[in-house]
């Protein structure tokens, strides 16, 4: 008897630790109403081989973190690595990794409607139009040409490299190709003309081109992660797509500790905050100085994203890349406003 009445109380005060908790929370229902300018999705990209992948969502005016919305929803797992999530014409696309596939689901309820297959190893999404989206590749040496009408690849295009983030300006795709350890070091962006879906150019840039995005000006910056095994630092570009050359540079002081860095831009794409090893930020006019505004700390910071209407930053650690990880928002002056318990290795968040 009184065995049972300790697990009782037991199990009482664990119930009561739990509901004192209120920044994570299940929907007991599985729906959910997503309103848009209420909050923000964090991708959980899950550990390599355990499809633990996940989506959580942060609701501002309940102060509320809804965990595993995707798998509540839908009553199946997203798979292994969550690589990146795009918003388009009312749905999210969700790029997964090393299952080989996009999900599609409603942006408002996150029920799922349809997929994607025919991919080796997915890597980012990008629409260019209402019909037409192109998908980059870790392993397979393409880029994938997506028809969105059927959702399903309709032609792919050979580049023989790893490709990664993209770009788009005046029917022209901007593709980075950064670096796979048994190939020589990258140095190249590819352009390709979206009319004929053909490599039509590319462009020079430091090692290892990863992140890519346009000024308000028209110029293409990229931010060159370097390579850490042969001790060269990383860079960011400013090139003139006009002529296809560099017309500035950066080269940053040391190397990244992990692979991932972010480059993103502000509202009016005037501002550029950069995430290498530390959060920078410069303007796009006159000489490259970037200021560093938030410092890494002997963290694990895997990502940067910006909320540009409540002008925050966040950071996603992964910690030990084992156990779940953490958000932190901060003001876009560096100061840390909030901090959230996520999924497993947290690395992008995407404000709705």
């Amino acid at each position: 008897m009184r065995s049972g009445y300790f697990t009782f109380l037991f199990a009482f005060i664990v119930i009561l630790i739990l509901s004192a908790c209120p920044d994570v929370k299940m929907k007991d229902n599985k729906q959910y109403d997503f309103e848009d300018g209420n909050g923000f999705f964090i991708t959980n990209e899950g550990v390599f081989q355990q499809a633990n992948a996940s989506v959580f969502y942060y609701d501002r005016g309940q102060d509320s973190l809804y965990e595993n919305i995707y798998e509540t929803v839908n009553n199946e797992k997203i798979g292994d690595i969550l690589q990146s999530m795009y918003f388009f014409n009312n749905n999210a696309y969700l790029v997964v990794n090393n299952s080989a596939w996009i999900d599609i689901v409603s942006v408002e309820n996150f029920e799922k409607k349809g997929e994607i297959r025919g991919f080796i190893s997915p890597r980012y999404f990008y629409p260019v139009d209402r019909d037409k989206a192109y998908v980059t590749d870790l392993y397979s040496g393409y880029i994938y040409v997506v028809d969105l009408n059927q959702n399903k690849v309709s032609k792919d295009i050979y580049t023989g490299k790893w490709t990664e983030e993209m770009a788009f300006l005046n029917k022209k795709l901007y593709v980075t190709c950064p670096w796979v350890y048994s190939k020589p070091v990258s140095r190249k962006v590819l352009v390709i003309n979206t009319d004929s879906d053909e490599i039509v150019d590319s462009i020079s840039t430091g090692v290892n081109p990863s992140a890519i995005g346009f000024d308000k000006n028209g110029f293409l910056w990229t931010l060159n992660n370097g390579n850490k095994i042969n001790n060269i630092p990383g860079s960011i570009y400013k090139i003139d797509v006009s002529i296809n050359s560099t017309v500035d540079s950066f080269i940053f002081e040391n190397t990244l500790n992990i692979f991932n860095s972010s480059l993103r831009f502000n509202e009016n794409k005037d501002s550029i905050f950069v995430l290498y090893n530390d959060v920078y930020t410069f303007s796009v006019e006159g000489n490259i100085v970037p200021e560093k505004i938030i410092s890494q700390n002997e963290r694990n910071i895997y990502g940067m994203d910006l909320d540009n209407q409540k002008q925050h930053i966040f950071l996603t650690d992964v910690l030990n890349f084992a156990e779940k990880g953490k958000v932190y928002i901060y003001t876009k002056k560096g100061d840390l406003l909030k901090t959230l318990n996520t999924g497993y290795l947290p690395n992008s968040v995407v404000v709705y």
